[in-house]
């Protein structure tokens, strides 16, 4: 279920963002590099194994056809992905193998509507009869809060003037469980992720509008443009099952201004946090009633003490980072998006 949310609301971001224009597009050349750092001890072993260090990524957009490039850290091509609208194919490319998949947008389509169904599925099993029904044991109410700051920061990157968007989604869960005597539903607990994104976006870029144009119609070509009905009916179902998180994204619709530019840098900080009604209860402290006024003040710093145990700080869980090293317009050869001689086609399942 969290995977059919982060492509349902992807898709629907796309969609409200973009705007067509019928203008001739530049090629755009746009080259960035990232870096995941996970914490802990999947940071520790991802540290092992070679990872949290940064990739290097070349995007190429010419008229209709985008071409995503993946390099090692030593600059050396690993894996190219190839949207071709024209043909309405996207194709993945394995450097190493020197093998390719083409995935049809057919295929495509059929795989955002299974995903479209099995959203539904999960929403309105097939109940049994009243009868035999169960109350259930443990329920769960979530909750979305985004916020979207725009203090007025800003910098040059990659020569570009950027200013500083700060977002801050938080996902809240409060758990309840029924108690084995009284069969009645208790608090359990409350916990949640916190996402905290510090992105630098510029307006006056080249490519900002060919971008927008090309998701766009990439979004017509999946049946996912603002006013199809594939869009009107997830968009219902996304309202009628998390009631939350479409409010949150009708929050980022009303304030998508301050998010309209080519994010030229960003820093993102995902938290876990968490606390059970038991581990509340274990920190809480006798108090007892004051006899004098010094007692009173007593009472009162044991408060504040209990207070400031009781403060739960959020567990960091990956940071990501990613910059704008190059970002210009120039003349792109039709050759770079073909399929390199020698490589094979293979069964993309």
């Amino acid at each position: 279920m969290k995977k059919a949310k982060a492509v349902l609301v992807s898709v629907f971001m796309v969609a409200l963002s973009a705007q067509l224009i019928a203008l001739p597009a530049p090629d755009i050349k746009h080259v960035t590099e990232s870096k995941f750092e996970f914490k802990g001890t999947l940071g520790l072993m991802m540290r092992l194994f070679g990872g949290n260090k940064p990739v290097k990524t070349v995007t190429y957009l010419k008229g209709n056809v985008l071409r995503t490039d993946k390099l090692d850290k030593k600059g050396k091509l690993v894996e190219t992905q190839i949207l071709d609208l024209d043909r309405e194919v996207l194709i993945h490319i394995n450097h190493k193998e020197k093998q390719y998949t083409e995935t049809s947008f057919d295929e495509w389509r059929e795989s955002l509507e299974a995903l479209r169904e099995t959203m539904a599925e999960a929403k309105s099993p097939e109940q049994p009869q009243a009868e035999e029904m169960e109350p259930p044991d443990t329920e769960v109410k979530w909750d979305v809060e985004v916020d979207i700051d725009t203090p007025g920061d800003t910098k040059k990157i990659a020569g570009y003037k950027a200013e500083k968007v700060v977002i801050r989604l938080k996902l809240t869960a409060d758990v309840k469980e029924r108690d084995e005597e009284t069969g009645e539903m208790e608090e359990a607990g409350q916990g949640g992720v916190n996402v905290i994104a510090t992105v630098w976006l510029s307006k006056n870029v080249p490519g900002l509008d060919e971008m927008k144009a090309f998701q766009q119609r990439l979004a017509e070509k999946l049946g996912f443009s603002p006013s199809g009905t594939n869009i009107r009916s997830m968009l219902q179902k996304l309202q009628e099952a998390y009631p939350q998180l479409a409010a949150a994204l009708q929050r980022v619709d009303a304030e998508k201004e301050k998010l309209d530019g080519v994010p030229l840098e960003s820093h993102t900080v995902f938290e876990s946090w968490g606390e059970s009604k038991q581990q509340s209860m274990e920190e809480e402290e006798e108090i007892e009633i004051p006899k004098s006024v010094g007692g009173l003040f007593k009472g009162l710093g044991k408060k504040l003490a209990k207070k400031k145990k009781k403060e739960k700080k959020a567990t960091e869980l990956l940071k990501t980072v990613s910059k704008t090293l190059e970002l210009k317009a120039e003349n792109l050869s039709a050759d770079l998006f073909a399929i390199p001689k020698g490589y094979k086609l293979i069964d993309a399942k």
